[in-house]
């Protein structure tokens, strides 16, 4: 299932023998590790971890779609 606009979406990420961590979202740097995000709006967002121990480096990204909160609704037609 697609996460919702202004669903909180959980971020569970381990990382080892890394020194430091660096999150973007959509190529923007986000400050500290997210435990949660909440997008305001319907779309497609890149969320990518880079984690370094001071001689390699190694990225993650994940693509999540986020779908309108109207969309949950569903429809059944009946006639008589």
């Amino acid at each position: 299932a697609y996460p919702l606009v202004n669903e909180p979406v959980a971020v569970n990420v381990s990382t080892s023998n890394a020194t430091q961590t660096g999150w973007q979202l959509n190529g923007q740097p986000l400050t500290g590790a997210p435990d949660t995000l909440t997008f305001d709006a319907a779309g497609d967002y890149l969320l990518e971890l880079t984690a370094s121990n001071g001689v390699c480096s190694v990225s993650e990204a994940v693509l999540m779609t986020v779908q309108d909160s109207c969309r949950r609704f569903t429809f059944v037609r009946q006639f008589d």
